[in-house]
C-alpha cells in the first residue's frame, strides 16, 4: 500500500479487518526523501561559496 495517511482511513473504513502493509519500495523512497531534506537543512547552514555546501548541492 501507498504511504499516504487518506489511503489508510480509506482502506479501514471499507476493509475493517485488513492488515496494512507497505511495501519496499514506499519505505525506502520514504528515507531518501528525509536524507535529501536533511541535506538541503545542512547545506543551508553554509554559506553558498563554501566548499562543504558545493559538495552537498553536487553530489546529493
Amino acid at each position: 500500500m501507498d504511504m499516504n495517511s487518506s489511503y489508510q482511513h480509506l482502506i479501514k473504513g471499507v476493509f475493517p479487518n485488513a492488515i496494512i502493509v507497505v511495501d519496499r519500495f514506499h519505505i525506502v523512497q520514504h528515507i531518501n526523501r528525509i536524507f535529501n531534506q536533511l541535506r538541503v537543512v545542512i547545506m543551508k547552514k553554509f554559506s553558498a561559496k563554501s566548499t562543504e555546501h558545493k559538495t552537498l548541492k553536487r553530489f546529493w
